[in-house]
């Protein structure tokens, strides 16, 4: 029930899925929408990409904590810098709002 907003109500990101987890979304007009990150697999170096996105959210964080989530735009797309340990091994789910626009 954590990450039950992750997942109630959101559709397909409709991005490349990364090979760490997969990705939802849930649209929020006129304010904005929110991508959820689901890391199945942290990687080893602590940075998920999320290829296909080139701007920096609004506010990033891990859902179940509300622990903030740096994150950086590179080529690659955007960068999260997870924390270390996720809160939950199985699966921890990072937030990402963007205002209207994102």
């Amino acid at each position: 029930e954590v990450n039950a907003e992750a997942v109630r109500g959101t559709r397909p990101a409709g991005l490349p899925e990364p090979d760490w987890g997969r990705l939802t979304r849930r649209d929020s007009p006129p304010s904005g929408s929110v991508l959820y990150a689901h890391v199945y697999r942290r990687p080893a170096d602590g940075r998920a990409v999320l290829a296909g996105i080139h701007k920096l959210p609004d506010k990033a964080y891990v859902l179940e904590t509300r622990q903030d989530v740096k994150t950086r735009a590179t080529e690659a797309g955007l960068v999260l810098d997870l924390p270390d340990p996720l809160p939950d091994d199985r699966i921890s789910v990072v937030a990402l709002e963007f205002k209207s626009g994102g």
